[in-house]
């Protein structure tokens, strides 16, 4: 009763940012939204965060939202390299329970949710849309057709995976940079109720800043005035 008492003095989720393991690449992909575009990259730049759910409730990470819209690829994995579960990971859970494997089921069918009064770790993914000029060089056909193989079947399945192709180290830390002090949008659900039970972290990049906004303490009126305006990056 005590400990329960202690949790609920805090607010019912908090963000820590942590340092990236060395051993977490940076993602290349190719934009390709228009046939001007075709030298740009999408360049991915891994963050880690440890996620505190101060509640009686297991609470699911949803989907993270940055004002930088540049690729529909959500790159949120686990701390064991599994890409957050979806409906087309069904297939690797089958094959966990064809093989025996209970525990990596568990962690995979899990991998979303915090359980309650714990803290789990995740690693998010943020897109950065890098033109043709940065990037000092033109690819060819079939380096592009590589790249596209490479990032498809690789890069954004597999936490850890090394890609041969790479960026000068300039460019990634600059990108970093660049994200001071930027806001990053952290959807989180607990129960069947999507709209309402869900909670928003308004998370500020390499700062402690951060506001937690909970629907369900929201009127109606509320809770569509913030719908109309949540993806409004400068509030």
């Amino acid at each position: 009763m005590i400990t329960t008492i202690f949790f609920y003095l805090k607010p019912a989720l908090n963000i820590k940012q942590c340092k990236v393991s060395n051993d977490v690449p940076v993602k290349i992909g190719i934009y390709s939204n228009n046939e001007y575009a075709i030298d740009s990259l999408i360049i991915y730049i891994p963050y880690k965060i440890e996620v505190s759910n101060n509640r009686l409730k297991n609470i699911k990470l949803s989907h993270v939202t940055y004002k930088e819209n540049y690729s529909s690829n959500d790159l949120n994995f686990d701390m064991n390299g599994f890409l957050l579960i979806s409906q087309d990971r069904l297939y690797t859970l089958d094959g966990m329970l064809e093989k025996n494997e209970f525990l990596n089921y568990w962690q995979l069918y899990n991998n979303k949710i915090v359980f309650p009064f714990f803290d789990k770790e995740f690693y998010i993914y943020k897109p950065f849309l890098i033109s043709k000029t940065n990037i000092g060089k033109r690819f060819t056909s079939k380096q592009r057709l590589d790249l596209i193989k490479d990032f498809s079947e690789h890069q954004s399945q597999k936490l850890f995976y090394q890609s041969k192709f790479k960026i000068d180290k300039k460019i990634i830390d600059s990108l970093y940079r660049e994200d001071n002090n930027r806001k990053v949008i952290f959807n989180f659900e607990y129960g069947a109720d999507k709209y309402s039970n869900t909670y928003q972290i308004h998370y500020y990049i390499n700062t402690e800043k951060q506001k937690l906004i909970d629907y369900s303490k929201m009127s109606q009126k509320q809770l569509l005035e913030h719908m109309r305006t949540r993806l409004d990056f400068e509030k």
